[in-house]
């Protein structure tokens, strides 16, 4: 194998944000997260539905097939030992002997996005494809490569559908060899097809996972996004709110651990996206899921309307007539037409522009009414087929870690109906409420880019304080609320925690985020000024603030929830830029998830909180 086809991935970051964590989190612990970051988790965890199935029968299954596939393999499923839905499939380091010469020269590249799904054991679909070899034909054994956009930019260099020749090897171009695949299509289809296995990984320079498809009750979800759910404690017959919900993964949980008793109310800004939500509810079962379309910053109603409606239950004794009751349904029908009406203009639009841009057939069985998931048995496929579409829009990425998959469904459901959105909710008129606010993900693994700055950094992390000031007026005295992010950068973690601490002394207090399966927290201040120096110190941040002021509305957080934060950070808002952390006490209640630890996750956080008293009539 030449030099050229080793996995040695070279991932930049802006200056600014690399010295900001180095500072944070020490050198030598930024460079090992660094190295943890471009390869993917060794290990698979498997959440499993124990509201159908047992953990012990989805054991038995998983070491089944990996007794057929890997022969005396010793690396056997097993529950985790503080998280009882949880099955890990241990994985194992890849020796890195790639035979590429068995290959012949033939050759595909793929983007990036795709490459990142490839690396976690996805098959690459057609969309995914950018340039291959001439003559490749269905069964053909071909080298696969990634094509690494260059620093600062958006484009890999090479335009879909063109053939690989010396000119699109050249040193210019980044390319990133990741094993060798066997063809399930003609070069031609390839990049004619608007859908389906281009190629099925062989070899790989990470092992591939024992595909867990059609195991009955199971989906793959990342082990610290289990336990942020578990650490919100809800109770069966509780009244949750998941503000940021999408895909579903959290809340689908939040039911689980309550029985299915109760009600889950799962907000998301995107009618799209709370769709996603309701079809993972119905796919798994769940039947107390409420999904909105919904700024989960407006989440509370203004206290003039509250208060309007609350005098109005109580002359009405707390009851609606008959009369009453059916002029209200029919009100909500009305409005849940018209929302879905909506959804299938909006539908229709983005498969015309597919059908341009050739991503999509047109004809009946492309119809444009088609929802964003459809048929159940193709859930996994169609999440990574759009996370595989070439995409020059940052802030759309899919968070494929983070979405469901691999469940077994045994009938087609039509599409979900979101009910008719609320104007929002009384104050301190939930149980308990989990927050998994968008962020930086600079913790979602594995990544060969990372172009955050710290304008982003700074944005998302005042965007989450915007979503926890309305959670903390949502939550009843006495409740719960389960904070976390999959990034690794302190002033979106332990800064935010600290923020709430300090605003709400007076009705919130920290509590140990449980089971614990994470590390503790950062202690102290950053040593080096903050977000707020690095802002100061930074020439990129300059350059995209006047950018943003002339043209644009809001910039696209990285992770799944696809909520815009602000645009700049202006003089009123540098105050919130400080960088005070937590004390010893308070970094032992919450939970680190380092990328290059033990545990080997994606970087995350969790924190929970509880609500000692009402919010302050002023503060309010």
């Amino acid at each position: 194998m030449s030099p050229a086809m080793d996995f040695e991935p070279r991932v930049h970051w802006d200056v600014s944000v690399q010295s900001y964590l180095e500072a944070a989190l020490e050198a030598q612990r930024f460079q090992d997260i660094q190295k943890a970051l471009i390869r993917p988790p060794l290990s698979t965890c498997l959440r499993v539905n124990s509201l159908r199935v047992s953990t012990e029968a989805v054991v038995k299954q998983v070491n089944a097939r990996v007794s057929r596939q890997q022969r005396g393999s010793h690396n056997l499923a097993a529950v985790h030992p503080l998280v009882p839905d949880a099955v890990m499939l241990p994985g194992q380091p890849s020796d890195g002997c790639i035979d590429y010469a068995a290959a012949g020269g033939k050759e595909v590249r793929i983007t990036r996005k795709t490459g990142e799904a490839v690396l976690r054991g996805a098959p690459i679909y057609a969309p995914g494809m950018l340039a291959c070899s001439a003559h490749i034909n269905a069964g053909d054994l071909v080298a696969v490569s990634i094509a690494i956009e260059p620093p600062g930019s958006e484009w890999c260099g090479i335009t879909r559908g063109s053939l690989l020749t010396e000119a699109l090897n050249a040193p210019s171009l980044r390319t990133l060899y990741i094993g060798v695949g066997r063809a399930q299509m003609s070069r031609a289809d390839m990049f004619r097809q608007s859908s389906g296995t281009a190629v099925v990984m062989e070899q790989s320079v990470f092992p591939m996972p024992v595909p867990v498809q059609g195991l009955q009750g199971v989906m793959i979800q990342n082990l610290p996004s289990i336990v942020a759910a578990m650490a919100l404690q809800p109770k069966p017959g509780s009244r949750v709110l998941d503000m940021c919900a999408a895909p579903g993964g959290k809340a689908t949980m939040l039911a689980q651990l309550m029985r299915d008793q109760g009600v889950v109310v799962a907000l998301d800004r995107s009618q799209a996206k709370a769709s996603q939500v309701t079809s993972l509810a119905n796919e798994l079962g769940l039947t107390i899921i409420q999904a909105f379309r919904m700024d989960a910053t407006r989440a509370v109603l203004l206290e003039k309307r509250s208060r309007g409606k609350q005098q109005e239950q109580q002359q009405g004794g707390g009851q609606l007539t008959p009369e009453e009751w059916e002029q209200q349904q029919q009100r909500l029908a009305v409005s849940a037409a018209a929302g879905a009406e909506k959804v299938q203009k909006r539908a229709a639009r983005k498969h015309a522009a597919r059908v341009l841009r050739g991503f999509e057939q047109s004809g009946p069985k492309a119809s444009a009414a088609q929802p964003p998931i459809q048929d159940h048995h193709n859930h996994q496929q169609q999440q990574q087929q759009q996370q595989q579409e070439p995409s020059r829009l940052e802030g759309h990425e899919s968070g494929s870690a983070h979405a469901a998959a691999a469940v077994q469904h045994q009938h087609e459901v039509a599409p979900p109906a979101l009910q008719a959105s609320p104007e929002g909710f009384p104050p301190e008129s939930f149980d308990a409420v989990l927050l998994d606010a968008p962020c930086s993900a600079l913790g979602l693994r594995p990544r060969l880019v990372q172009s955050a700055t710290p304008l982003y950094l700074a944005q998302c992390g005042l965007y989450a304080r915007k979503l926890l000031d309305a959670a903390v007026h949502l939550i009843r005295p006495g409740g719960r609320l389960l904070f976390s992010t999959c990034t690794i950068s302190p002033f979106e973690n332990e800064a935010s925690v600290r923020y709430i601490l300090d605003k709400f002394s007076h009705c919130i207090r920290l509590v140990p985020a449980e089971p614990r399966v994470g590390g503790a927290g950062l202690v102290g201040r950053h040593p080096s000024g903050g977000i707020q120096a690095c802002l100061n110190n930074s020439s990129t941040e300059r350059e995209q603030r006047g950018a943003s002021v002339q043209g644009q509305e809001g910039v696209q957080c990285q992770n799944s929830h696809d909520a815009p934060c602000m645009r700049a950070v202006g003089d009123g808002e540098k105050a919130q830029c400080s960088e005070a952390w937590l004390s010893e006490e308070e970094a032992s209640l919450v939970q680190r998830f380092d990328p290059s630890g033990p545990q080997d996750t994606i970087g995350f956080f969790v924190a929970a909180f509880e609500k000692t008293q009402s919010v302050c009539q002023t503060q309010q």
